[in-house]
């Protein structure tokens, strides 16, 4: 059994978790915004992801003839081109939405704006933390129970076997620096978005467009180093990306927390 890997797992499992929380707790005892709002976001999340989006994105690659259609290079960077644009469409028009319908004008401010994208963000990354908790509960039973005793046939367990110990160990951790990156992404883009009814409707595009590039560079990295043979490169680096997108979308929040006036009163509906 490969320790490190059980650590990596409960540490990036954990560490998202409590980063999740503690934003938070930080975002609500810092400037007081309220956890509605967070939960909110979280519901945006579910709805506009988990109901809308994710179902048809599983759905259509189970179609034999769409699944032909695959097997050609353009076609599968052409629906990676279609998952990355509809992420930012559904999550970003989602946090429209979420402020057009449930916010008062009032509440239609910065502080709000990020506990909405903590909660967005958040609920993301709760998925990727049980989702690894889930690997190592998984990891851990191959090892200390029978596979017959677990309903798997011999093979599979072999095959699982094989994969786990392919890592290193350490791969576990970069699922905590994305979600930390990532985190801060989905705030920047909930501020964004807010800057609809303040600033000017074209946010919103800008909202989209930033989501979806950020979907496409971290796919392209990973895609076009793993082709090349780069594959610790091809894990490293689209965390890099992330990043330096979560870099930029700090700068954003940063520079739109003086409140601005709205530009007109069609533009504040």
């Amino acid at each position: 059994m490969n320790t490190l890997l059980v650590v990596s797992f409960a540490v990036s499992s954990l560490g998202v978790v409590a980063c999740v929380l503690f934003l938070g707790w930080y975002l609500n005892r810092r400037f007081g915004a309220s956890w509605k709002w967070w939960a909110l976001g979280l519901l945006v999340f579910l709805v506009f992801q988990g109901v809308l989006r994710v179902p048809w994105t599983i759905a259509l690659p189970q179609i034999e003839g769409f699944r032909e259609w695959l097997k050609s290079p353009n076609s599968q960077w052409i629906w990676i081109v279609v998952l990355c644009v509809s992420a930012g469409i559904f999550e970003e028009t989602g946090r429209w939405v979420g402020y057009r319908f449930f916010f008062k004008p009032e509440d239609r401010v910065w502080k709000n704006a990020l506990m909405f994208g903590a909660g967005h963000g958040g609920v993301e990354a709760l998925v990727v933390a049980l989702l690894q908790f889930s690997g190592a509960a998984f990891y851990l039973l191959l090892h200390v129970v029978d596979p017959a005793v677990l309903k798997l046939p011999p093979e599979k367990a072999a095959e699982a076997l094989t994969q786990f110990a392919g890592l290193k160990g350490w791969e576990p951790l970069l699922g905590l620096w994305e979600r930390l990156g990532t985190l801060v992404v989905h705030v920047g883009l909930s501020v964004m978005v807010l800057q609809f009814f303040r600033r000017s409707r074209a946010w919103l595009f800008w909202a989209i467009l930033a989501h979806s590039l950020t979907n496409l560079t971290v796919f392209a990295c990973q895609l076009l180093l793993k082709k090349g043979g780069w594959n610790v490169a091809a894990m490293i680096v689209p965390e890099l990306a992330v990043t330096v997108f979560a870099i930029v979308a700090f700068l954003v929040i940063v520079r739109m927390r003086d409140p601005s006036p709205c530009l007109g009163s069609e533009q504040c509906e």
